[in-house]
């Protein structure tokens, strides 16, 4: 079945925000609710995460992403990217606490948390001559 056309004179979206109706319509609003969240997770002495973030602020993780990448209310942008580092500053905490608690390891390695990465270095000095042209000879070959 078609889908029915929305009639003229709808609700009127914001520039960059194709919801047209955002859930917090200043950065002040959403920091308000953020230092609440924070506050509660200290007093239960419970852990910061964006999952519980996302239930508090009554939005999806994937409007936690827009709002980080600034692809959707760009005005909340920076006020959220403080909220992931703040998620950060305690999630590296964690990891010197116990360095082989692997929820602290894989949570840092995700891109909105500092996108950290295993890398094996190596040293690899290599040397590579070629030759061309008539300055060649048959053990140039071997």
């Amino acid at each position: 079945m078609p889908r029915a056309k929305k009639e003229a004179g709808g609700a009127k979206r914001r520039p960059g925000n194709p919801n047209g109706n955002p859930k917090y319509k200043t950065a002040e609003e959403l920091q308000k609710k953020l230092d609440a969240y924070f506050a509660e997770c200290d007093e239960k002495g419970e852990i910061y995460n964006e999952f519980s973030m996302g239930l508090y602020l009554g939005v999806a993780l994937k409007t936690l992403k827009k709002w980080y990448t600034g692809d959707d209310c760009p005005y909340l942008q920076e006020t959220i990217e403080m909220a992931y580092m703040k998620i950060s500053a305690m999630t590296v905490q964690m990891a010197y606490q116990n360095p082989k608690a692997a929820m602290s390891i894989f949570t840092l390695k995700q891109d909105r948390f500092g996108g950290y990465q295993d890398k094996v270095e190596a040293n690899a000095d290599v040397n590579v001559n070629v030759h061309m042209g008539a300055n060649m000879e048959a053990s140039d070959f071997k």
